[in-house]
């Protein structure tokens, strides 16, 4: 899959805009220089890790109690080891409970309907995760990954009977089409690509849909240069007509900046744009629907769309994901919550609260806070269950001064601005399967 670059509501843009996540979600390397310090919710009963299978308890004579639900809490991954500073934890709304000397993991007990993690994970980098007992793996100060390369296989091939297209789409690494020559002859390619599940499809045009495609499975390729034997397509033959389905975004202005992909994955691995918009600049599309005889249980198609407040990342911005396998007409929804920002408190340290409107399909809500320097920094997650009925979806920094061993320099102190930011994490049906929406929202300023 290629980056693809936004454009506006109204569908006048110019230069390509990037944005600090777009690449994430759309695979293309690059990532979100702050997203190590914002919060990531912790992992169900079934999803919890072996990595967590061992966790050193915490003395019930000391620390927090071993009673109930067991919670365990990981510091640590495989990529990064970082233990906190300082830790403590709420057995429901009971007081903050110090964690003596936490380390890569510890377990503590939750008799209550809902409880709460604390840990400053360095001199002023705090995280807080406020959750129910359904979830007993959280990650605080947890963070990293490690990227791999796949094998490049470079191969040639002809291609007959194109019907007169201009553009052949293929599954590629470095380019993802090339021009097809006029005529009715021959034509031949070469291209660069990861997988060994290509697709090859034909456009009268770079930016016009698809028309007929072809998918040769299982290629024996390798990496050695001049080895792959020639791939070669005859559309009349192999190629398969394609039905178009419609993409429309809503939920945004004018002047918002929108961008999106639509993929087929084959096998679960190998994306093959299908979308009509070259570039998905768009916000109404339309994309390729792939005929059942071509369509195996491992394929897929993944949509991923962005969205940036005013064109502005600081502003806000809004990342979807989905996967299905049956294609219908796509509306997609990218609204922004636009959460409400103010102090919860000046003394003894400042404290930032946000409340979120109620999005029926949020999962989860989270207040990241930091101080001009960024010396400061504060991460707080709730999720949605963590909300008895009835109850405002408002995110606020807890007061642990009165847990031993804190100090006064983790808090933010009276007079000076704090900066605050919101996510909301929405998941809902799509088709027959699923898509997951994460929005930021960002520039909000509060002085307690």
């Amino acid at each position: 899959m290629t980056c693809m670059p936004l454009a506006r509501r109204n569908g006048s843009f110019g230069a390509a805009r990037a944005l600090p996540l777009v690449a994430w979600l759309l695979g293309c390397g690059e990532v979100d220089p702050e997203a190590a310090a914002r919060p990531e919710l912790g992992t169900s009963r079934a999803d919890a890790s072996a990595d967590a299978a061992s966790p050193v308890p915490v003395d019930a004579g000391l620390g927090p109690s071993m009673n109930g639900t067991l919670i365990t809490v990981r510091t640590t991954s495989a990529y990064r080891s970082t233990f906190p500073v300082w830790a403590a934890v709420q057995d429901g709304d009971g007081a903050w409970v110090r964690v003596p000397q936490p380390g890569a993991t510890f377990a503590f007990g939750v008799t209550g309907v809902r409880y709460g993690v604390a840990a400053a994970c360095a001199e002023g980098q705090l995280q807080v995760r406020y959750s129910t007992p359904d979830v007993t793996a959280v990650d605080v100060c947890n963070s990293g990954g490690s990227g791999s390369s796949l094998p490049g296989y470079f191969l040639r091939g002809q291609i007959r009977n194109a019907d007169g297209a201009g553009w052949l789409s293929y599954t590629g690494s470095r380019s993802t089409g090339q021009v097809l020559p006029g005529g009715t002859g021959v034509k031949s390619f070469e291209l660069w690509t990861d997988y060994k599940d290509l697709v090859f499809g034909l456009r009268a045009s770079q930016h016009e849909p698809l028309t007929r495609v072809v998918v040769k499975r299982g290629l024996p390729l390798t990496e050695t240069l001049g080895s792959n034997p020639p791939v070669n397509l005859d559309f009349a033959v192999e190629g398969r007509p394609v039905t178009l389905r419609s993409l429309a975004v809503t939920g945004l202005s004018d002047n918002d900046l929108v961008g999106h992909d639509v993929t087929w994955s084959v096998e679960g691995r190998s994306p093959f744009r299908v979308q009509t918009s070259e570039q998905g600049r768009t916000m109404t599309d339309t994309y390729a629907e792939i005929d059942s005889p071509q369509f195996r249980g491992a394929d897929a198609y993944v949509l991923g769309v962005s969205a940036t407040r005013n064109g502005r990342s600081d502003q806000g911005a809004s990342y979807l994901t989905g996967r299905f396998t049956k294609p219908v007409d796509l509306t997609l929804d990218m609204t922004f919550p636009d959460p409400v920002a103010s102090v919860a408190g000046s003394a003894p340290y400042g404290r930032a609260r946000l409340e979120f409107p109620d999005f029926p399909n949020a999962y989860a809500y989270a207040l990241y806070a930091y101080s001009a320097s960024k010396k400061t920094q504060w991460n707080v997650s709730v999720a949605r269950s963590y909300f008895p009925p009835g109850e405002p979806y408002q995110v606020t920094m807890p007061d642990l001064s009165g847990v031993p061993g804190w100090s006064a320099a983790w808090g933010f102190p009276a007079g000076s601005p704090i900066a605050v930011e919101g996510t909301m994490r929405e998941r809902s049906g799509l088709s027959d399967g699923t898509q997951e929406r994460t929005t930021y929202d960002r520039g909000h300023s509060v002085t307690p």
